[in-house]
């Protein structure tokens, strides 16, 4: 729930094994980073953050806290979902500003170099040694960013109070992924802007932008790049009303064209304005519908351009639940 956030195992007939955190507190706001099993073990690595507050536990072959490994604070506050490769952990942060700022330099063609008088949000990528919990390095992506000169100009006004809105980051690991972008290198990261419904591959080394994608997706979360040159979106607000707007698109990375969507039809209804999140499991595509409380697969025909989809509903909650924010097969 909104209020009162936790974390569950549910087995794959939708019981609950376990309430990791039996005894949370009202105030807390606890959510996943990840979860996996560790090698040649029945336990598992959990990492999970609170606020700025970022912890990794050791999960008993119940999935019951046995260890903590470290937890750590950071002069950010810790948002949305992010990723972890080669023991480091790629996450969203935001830190809060004031107009004026003197990233406002680099935008002198948007109306965001004339925003005043008010605080705004100050979205980063936030870089943590996974074994310690270190943060080892900070992106400011406002300093980055506006190398996208088609949204930086006076055509398009930019929200000065939520500038970006960064909602994922994504680590490409494999070259069978990076291969199809320009320069793409294995460590380049992908993220999600929803304001400016922009996704935005940055270099690894100098996390300068080299590659974005803009059209046909409005307020977009959850970009998941595939080894057959696709980026699949969950697309929040694009879609047609008339069985809900949410839908999921698949963009060719080389023409930067939508392919394909999956829309629901008939007695199906797919509305996720906020939130909501695509997962790639065993080459199958599930798709958490947060404020519906559910999660589903859909198998296609074409799943490269997303052609005559089917769904199938995994786990649905009804009692009580508000926003399920991570729903992770593993």
């Amino acid at each position: 729930k909104d209020d009162v956030p936790n974390t569950y195992i549910v087995s794959n007939n939708g019981k609950i094994i376990t309430n990791i955190f039996k005894n949370i507190k009202n105030n807390q706001k606890i959510l996943p980073v990840y979860i996996k099993k560790l090698t040649d073990s029945i336990y598992s690595e959990f990492v999970y953050y609170d606020l700025n507050l970022i912890s990794k536990v050791i999960l008993d072959e119940n999935y019951e806290i046995k260890e903590k490994i470290w937890s750590t604070n950071h002069n950010t506050y810790f948002h949305h979902w992010g990723d972890y490769l080669d023991g480091k952990i790629f996450l969203p942060g935001t830190l809060t500003r004031s107009f004026p700022h003197e990233v406002q330099q680099f935008y002198e063609k948007s109306n965001f170099s004339k925003c005043e008088n008010e605080s705004f949000y100050f979205d980063t990528v936030e870089i943590l040694d996974d074994n310690t919990g270190e943060h080892l390095h900070r992106v400011n992506l406002l300093e980055k960013v506006y190398k996208v000169k088609e949204v930086f100009n006076n055509d398009f006004v930019i929200n000065c109070k939520d500038p970006l809105h960064l909602n994922d980051v994504r680590v490409l690991k494999k070259e069978t992924q990076a291969k199809h972008f320009p320069n793409g290198k294995v460590g380049d990261l992908l993220v999600s802007l929803a304001t400016i419904n922009a996704i935005v591959l940055l270099d690894k080394d100098n996390f300068e932008v080299k590659w974005y994608f803009l059209e046909d997706m409005r307020v977009q979360h959850s970009p998941r790049v595939m080894e057959n040159g696709v980026i699949y979106i969950f697309d929040n607000q694009g879609g047609s009303p008339v069985n809900g707007t949410t839908r999921i698109i698949s963009v060719d990375i080389k023409t930067k064209k939508m392919i394909g969507a999956y829309e629901a039809k008939k007695n199906d209804f797919f509305e996720n304005v906020r939130g909501g999140r695509i997962q790639i499991f065993n080459g199958e595509i599930y798709i958490n519908a947060m404020t519906d409380s559910e999660l589903f697969k859909i198998e296609c025909t074409d799943m490269r351009s997303l052609k005559n989809c089917k769904k199938s509903t995994v786990l649905k909650f009804s009692e009580n639940i508000s926003d399920t924010y991570l729903l992770d097969v593993f």
